[in-house]
């Protein structure tokens, strides 16, 4: 007997906002990440109470008059119980008819939706969790009893009827009778998309897989493992600080051998010196060879000074009419009161400062002394040196790029114990030298290194600012007295800035420059002349008042002649002027005033227009400096010109000591490199945690986006894709940490920087001294970060891949920190490199906005160059491609992806990090050089 046909009953056409609310329960099961492992809690027998059976392909009927319920996301993904989804409401009839019209599809799916169920896969097996619950791989079936029951065949699924089938596409599960495709089952995979396995031991399986992803040995994945978590992680991160621990403690042995061979050497010259370095010539053989002559003799400096001034462009004198004579063998000490161009007339004297007025000779020839640059030491007021090394570390490195390049390495070493001996230095040569934060030596000691740094380079004239500030009246005294032996014993020509020095270290010193406010001499001559000079004029020192105060008071003004109470400071001038031609020295005239231009009083027009004036004079003047020393280098360069003063060491020795530094200042200790590796780790981490849940799911078929209502169809047609996101907290976390580890680089020591160029050392082999020993540092903070980001990240591609973007970022962060350093202060730097790094990783990124409307929405049109310079842009796309190549989904087949992105660009992307990593370092080269040019000189 022919079966009764029940019809399925018809609804009236729907609006959209209607047809949304009828297939949002099946539309959002296929698509939630809850669907797999649930299924209906109603059972078959209640539903077939409420679904009338039908076959194949079943009638329509009218409309109900009355609005069926519809269906919910909750009963589309209900806990599992073996039972049917819920059944749509439905109510009338009407007859079925074969329109292929999208709305018979809709409302064949509506139907059938109450007769499908999740179902256990074929032969899957019951994998158990650890938390004591089963994952079992289910499908949707198509109806399997009664009259609506039909057939589709394995890799298809038929969500209308077995004569509507379609394709199931890779990353889908599909067996025999599959109604609705399904993403492969967490905790398997499926080579075939009608085969599903249980992932194996060793490996894991997230959901879309078509092959198990292995976990490698610092997971632990049993079987049916959905997400590894690779704890061991942890255990490399021990091993590695072990083994660095034990790097370190080789290597302090090693410096400790080294130590006690140059102790035994300095006990050595203790002994056979007599605690005495330079008595006699007989004692010293290493001596400063003369220029053109015997090279074993040393070269001997007077120098003679006539008139010299300094005027500034908005028409300001500094110096004016100064005079006299530093002599070889003798101390001079420039006095006066703050602002009377003390430290300006070393600098015009030196050649840093180009002087307006006057001339120099050098033994009674007119020249410059900057053409002898290298045979000038200057040492400056405070204590500049790097504080991690030791003293012997620190002046060997001063010895070693400063003397004649022809001194082999036992002359250098003979030279800096020698002098370490000299100094008083011999019992504290080992130890660091210190800061306000880490302690070291003293500041006495701290300022005979910075004496020695410039006595190991054997100078023939010495410079000093303020050598004594800061020390306490026992210990200047030790340095005015150590002055005066280096000047007598090396016949030195030494001028010492001084301010208020007590009167034993006073008399420590030969000849005195009196500098009176405006940069004019009040007195030039033998120190123990002065008091008898200024007696005449009427000043007379009180008894138990120190000599240098007394006569600081008597320039400035505070101290009134008993003779002539009217004398200011430029009749003192007049006064000196007329002495030092033969006349006598007494006033001949009321006290002068010095003029006052209307055009340079403060606020005027006239003062606007020459302070710019003076920007444009500057800009010039640097333009020039600039230009003349670059000629100036290409030239000694081709020519392989040597210099004719003295011929210090080369390129590859400079390199080569300035990274040998650059070393020891990094792996000296282990606790700062470590703690910075653990910055690093950290940081990957934060960023893992964050990216636990961040994957990539492929596309629905588009037989189903097809029937999806407007508002849900971008999230059918698209797949579910946040990888973008990993790719800049990746660059985010990678810049913020390089900046600022870079950033301590140079921004540490630019005035150890500026002190050892204005010596003469060229740049670039410091520069690529520290770049190189940083190379060790940005390949292990790459792999430290590298190493914690996949802690839980669920990542596809290879670990390598990983790593190469993340040291390619980190190079170039590192370089975008030292081009920060140069031009901020130290104190701003950090919260500068925070805003750099976040307006390369997040703005210019390429996700927000995206890198393919800022090329194709013509707002960006005036700026998208700068998305082609950012690092980030590359490191996003680089990691996006090859991650989404590793997901079987076919969309990920093409070289073509979103975002105007393409996987045959993963090797370009490389390189043009690179380069911009690169063009960032030669730019903080540059910056290096051409930055605070005035500090150099």
């Amino acid at each position: 007997m022919q079966r009764a046909r029940r019809s399925r009953p018809t609804a009236r056409r729907r609006t959209p906002a209607g047809v949304a609310a009828s297939i949002a329960a099946l539309l959002f099961s296929n698509m939630s990440t809850a669907v797999h492992g649930q299924s209906a809690s109603t059972a078959r027998s209640s539903s077939a109470a409420s679904a009338p059976a039908s076959s194949t392909r079943a009638p329509t009927s009218t409309p109900s008059p009355s609005p069926s319920p519809t269906p919910s996301v909750a009963a589309a993904v209900a806990p599992k119980s073996g039972g049917n989804l819920p059944p749509p409401t439905t109510g009338g009839s009407a007859a079925s008819t074969n329109s292929t019209d999208i709305f018979d599809d809709i409302f064949s799916i509506k139907y059938f939706a109450g007769l499908f169920k999740l179902v256990p896969a074929p032969n899957a097996k019951v994998v158990a969790f650890a938390n004591g619950t089963d994952n079992v791989c289910r499908f949707v079936s198509t109806p399997r009893n009664g009259t609506d029951a039909y057939d589709c065949p394995a890799g298809f699924f038929c969500p209308f009827g077995a004569n509507k089938q379609y394709k199931c596409s890779e990353g889908f599960f599909c067996p025999a009778n599959t109604a609705q495709p399904l993403y492969c089952c967490e905790g398997y995979y499926c080579p075939t998309s009608s085969t599903v396995v249980p992932c194996p031991e060793g490996s894991y399986c997230p959901r879309g897989s078509i092959r198990p992803f292995p976990c490698h040995v610092i997971a632990s994945c049993p079987e049916g493992t959905i997400a590894p978590r690779r704890v061991g992680v942890l255990v490399v991160v021990a091993v590695f600080m072990v083994i660095t621990s034990l790097i370190f403690a080789l290597k302090s042995r090693r410096r400790s051998q080294r130590s006690l061979k140059y102790s035994e050497s300095m006990a050595t010259i203790h002994d056979s010196r007599d605690h005495h370095l330079f008595g006699n010539a007989a004692k010293q053989p290493m001596t400063l060879p003369r220029r053109g002559a015997d090279p074993e003799k040393r070269a001997v400096f007077d120098i003679q000074f006539a008139s010299l001034g300094l005027t500034l462009p908005n028409g300001a004198e500094l110096l004016r009419g100064v005079s006299g004579e530093l002599k070889a063998g003798r101390v001079c000490a420039i006095m006066g009161p703050s602002g009377s161009g003390k430290t300006t007339f070393i600098n015009v004297l030196t050649g840093k400062v180009p002087r307006s007025d006057g001339s120099v000779s050098i033994n009674g020839m007119e020249g410059e002394l900057s053409h002898y640059q290298k045979l000038i030491g200057f040492v400056p007021q405070e204590d500049i040196m790097i504080r991690e090394l030791t003293v012997l570390d620190t002046l060997m490195f001063s010895a070693k790029t400063r003397l004649p390049a022809r001194w082999a390495h036992v002359q250098h070493a003979q030279k800096v114990l020698e002098t370490i001996e000299y100094l008083g230095l011999s019992h504290v040569m080992n130890e660091a030298i210190g800061d306000e934060e880490s302690r070291g030596i003293s500041g006495g000691q701290r300022k005979r290194v910075n004496i020695g740094m410039e006595l190991v380079a054997e100078p023939a004239v010495l410079f000093l600012d303020e050598p004594t500030s800061g020390l306490d009246s026992s210990t200047s005294y030790e340095v005015c007295t150590l002055l005066q032996s280096i000047a007598r014993d090396q016949f030195i020509t030494i001028g010492a800035v001084i301010h208020s020095p007590s009167p034993a270290a006073f008399e420590r010193f030969d000849d005195l420059l009196l500098l009176a406010k405006g940069g004019r001499v009040a007195y030039f001559g033998e120190r123990s002349f002065a008091w008898q000079y200024f007696k005449g004029l009427g000043y007379l020192c009180p008894m138990n008042v120190n000599q240098a105060d007394f006569l600081l008071d008597v320039v400035s003004g505070k101290t009134k002649s008993d003779r002539y109470p009217f004398l200011t400071p430029l009749d003192l001038v007049h006064a000196w002027d007329r002495f030092k031609v033969g006349e006598s020295p007494e006033p001949v005239a009321g006290p002068g005033n010095p003029t006052f231009r209307v055009s340079q009083a403060p606020g005027t027009l006239g003062e606007l227009r020459l302070q710019f004036a003076d920007m444009w004079l500057d800009a010039r003047e640097f333009v020039k400096d600039v230009t003349r020393e670059f000629f100036e280098w290409v030239i000694s360069t081709v020519t392989c010109s040597r210099d004719p003063i003295r011929q210090t060491p080369g390129f590859l020795f400079l390199w080569w000591q300035c990274f040998r530094r650059a070393s020891l200042q990094i792996y000296r200790t282990p606790a700062q490199f470590l703690v910075d590796q653990m910055l690093h780790l950290g940081c990957g981490a934060f960023i893992s945690i964050a990216s636990e849940n961040i994957d990539y799911l492929g596309k629905q078929p588009q037989q189903i986006c097809d029937i999806a209502p407007a508002a849900l169809k971008p999230f059918c047609v698209n797949p579910i894709d946040n990888l973008r996101q990993v790719g800049v907290f990746m660059s985010l976390g990678v810049l913020f940490t390089g900046i600022s580890v870079g950033a301590t680089t140079f921004g540490n020591e630019r005035v150890v920087y500026w002190r050892e160029t204005a010596a003469g050392r060229p740049t670039l082999p410091y520069f690529l001294g520290k770049l190189i020993a940083d190379i060790p540092r940005i390949v292990i903070a790459a792999f430290m970060f590298s190493l914690s980001l996949i802690l839980f990240w669920p990542y596809r591609s290879h670990f390598l891949i990983l790593y190469a973007v993340a040291a390619l970022l980190y190079y170039t962060a590192f370089g975008m920190g030292y081009f920060l350093s140069i031009w901020v202060r130290k104190e701003s730097v950090g919260l500068v490199g925070t805003g750099f790094a976040l307006l390369w990783s997040m703005v210019l990124s390429g996700m927000i906005p995206s890198y393919e409307t800022v090329r194709t929405s013509g707002v960006y049109d005036g700026i998208a160059w700068l998305w082609d310079i950012s690092p980030p842009r590359y490191a996003v796309e680089a990691l996006y491609v090859k991650e989404v190549q590793a997901r079987p989904f076919p969309e990920n087949q093409s070289d073509d992806q979103a975002y105007m992105y393409r996987i045959s660009h993963f090797q370009r992307n490389l390189i043009i990090m690179f380069v911009i990593g690169t063009a960032w370092n030669v730019l903080a080269l540059v910056s290096l050089r051409l930055a605070h040019r005035s500090r150099m000189k």
